[in-house]
């Protein structure tokens, strides 16, 4: 569906930031996904695809206000961050409205850093910043020279509720949280007809 949309007469591709435009040279259907994200359409088509998407595998949902030329649009990470380029940023999320980005993820850090894929529990990964939770828009709690999060923990997103209106997502965030808290959820409302977060 995404393909066929990206694809549409008028589609374009425009960003508004040179960061953002570094991040959205991807690849294939992904490329596809991103640029749509952001395209501005010369005409605006009628779409029928849903607001919501719950990418449960991945731990990970995105919320939209509709498939206008500006979109609102949240996307909220979970999931683990022990996987092959993965972060602390469990709870994390980007906001898109009025064409601009107002919370972001840092994107990826560089690669030939030192111990930059030393990704076990106590590795060297999580001593740079763009890996930790701090550079995300997320939950720290007694933040020190370690990992900030469990390396080895799961976080859970769920669709608590949604309508034509709003969203509610939650996001479990007890297993990355573990060594400080007996229980914690991170909870997102998207509200005022979908525009606000």
């Amino acid at each position: 569906a995404f393909e066929k949309l990206a694809s549409a007469p008028g589609a374009t591709h425009t960003v508004s930031d040179p960061v953002d435009g570094y991040f959205y040279g991807g690849f294939a259907l992904e490329d596809k996904v991103l640029r749509f994200l952001w395209s501005k359409a010369d005409t605006e088509a009628s779409v029928d695809m849903p607001l919501d998407r719950l990418y449960k595998d991945e731990g990970a949902v995105a919320l939209r206000d509709g498939w206008s030329v500006y979109p609102t649009y949240v996307g909220i990470h979970g999931g683990m961050p022990n996987v092959t380029h993965g972060h602390l940023d469990a709870g994390s999320f980007i906001f898109d409205s009025g064409y601009r980005r107002w919370s972001r993820d840092p994107g990826m850090g560089n690669y030939s850093s030192e111990g930059y894929f030393d990704d076990g529990v106590n590795g060297m990964r999580w001593k740079h910043f763009h890996t930790r939770a701090e550079a995300h828009s997320t939950l720290v709690i007694n933040p020190g020279s370690g990992p900030d999060h469990a390396v080895d923990s799961y976080a859970e997103v769920k669709l608590a509720a949604q309508s034509d209106k709003a969203a509610i997502v939650t996001v479990d965030m007890s297993d990355a949280l573990r060594e400080n808290v007996i229980a914690a959820t991170r909870g997102f409302f998207f509200t005022d007809n979908r525009k606000s977060l």
